[in-house]
């Protein structure tokens, strides 16, 4: 995996927006940025997803720019590149959206 600033600034996103993203506080990514904590298996998996997303499609910081900041449609959108089949399941919830993900990432074999 690249690193936390390198997938933020990929993005063009703050350690604020991105926190908000992953469902963490902005000291958090701070401190995975600066490797003074590492990234819950939670966290690791949505950044995985990010990162992933970001291979795939490399207009994906333009789609997330237009959605703004909603966390939930961002997390949609990403889910979207990744799986699209998956992706058009209702998103009401960032529960929603972490558990579609999680079930994405069973259903992807690993390399």
């Amino acid at each position: 995996m690249v690193s936390v600033r390198t997938i933020r600034d990929q993005l063009g996103y703050t350690q604020a927006r991105l926190s908000a993203l992953l469902g963490v506080h902005a000291l958090t990514v701070s401190r995975w940025e600066r490797g003074a904590l590492f990234p819950t298996p939670e966290g690791l998996r949505l950044l995985h997803a990010v990162e992933g997303a970001l291979a795939l499609d490399p207009t994906l910081p333009a789609r997330l720019r237009q959605i703004g900041s909603d966390p939930i449609r961002e997390l949609a959108a990403i889910l979207s590149v990744l799986h699209p089949d998956l992706a058009a399941e209702a998103v009401c919830s960032r529960a929603d959206a972490e558990a579609l993900l999680a079930r994405a990432a069973r259903a992807t074999p690993q390399a």
